[in-house]
C-alpha cells in the first residue's frame, strides 16, 4: 500500500517477471508550474493502490503483444514473440488521470516506450478494468 506519494516518485513493481522501479505521475500536475514533487491527491493515491492490488501487467501480455505486432504491421517491422516482449516494450511509469471522467480515457495506465513505435505505449484501465492499449497521448 502506498501512502504520501509525491508526483514523480518511484515505486517498486514487478513488470514482465522482473522487479523494477517505475515513476508515478499525475496528469493533473503535468502542466502545472512548481508541481514536480507535489503530493498526489487522496483520490490519486486510492486509485494507485487499487491498481497495484488488482492489476498485474503479466495478465495483459497477450494483448500488449497483439497491439505491438499490429503497430509493426503498419511500419513493416517484423513481429516479435511473447518471450521478446520485455526487450521491446519498456514500461517506466504509471500515469494517473482521475479528473477526466470520460469513460474512454484511462484513469490509470502503464506508460512507456516501444522499440520501433515513436508514439510510445499506454495500457489503460478504468475502474480496475482493462480498457485498451494506445499511444502515450491517450491518457494525457
Amino acid at each position: 500500500m502506498v501512502n504520501n506519494l509525491n508526483n514523480n516518485d518511484n515505486i517498486p513493481m514487478n513488470l514482465f517477471g522482473r522487479q523494477t522501479e517505475v515513476t508515478v505521475f499525475s496528469v493533473d500536475l503535468l502542466y502545472e508550474e512548481e508541481t514536480e514533487n507535489a503530493a498526489l491527491s487522496e483520490k490519486e493515491t486510492d486509485c494507485l493502490n487499487r491498481f497495484i492490488k488488482h492489476i498485474n501487467i503479466n495478465d495483459y501480455k497477450d494483448k500488449i503483444l497483439a497491439w505491438y505486432n499490429r503497430e509493426n504491421d503498419k511500419t513493416g517491422y517484423p513481429h516479435i514473440s511473447e518471450t521478446d516482449l520485455e526487450n521491446y516494450v519498456d514500461i517506466f511509469s504509471i500515469a494517473i488521470n482521475v479528473t477526466d471522467e470520460r469513460m474512454t480515457i484511462p484513469e490509470i495506465a502503464f506508460y512507456g516506450w516501444c522499440e520501433n513505435i515513436d508514439k510510445g505505449i499506454c495500457i489503460g484501465f478504468r475502474d480496475e478494468k482493462f480498457i485498451g492499449i494506445g499511444y502515450q497521448d491517450w491518457i494525457l
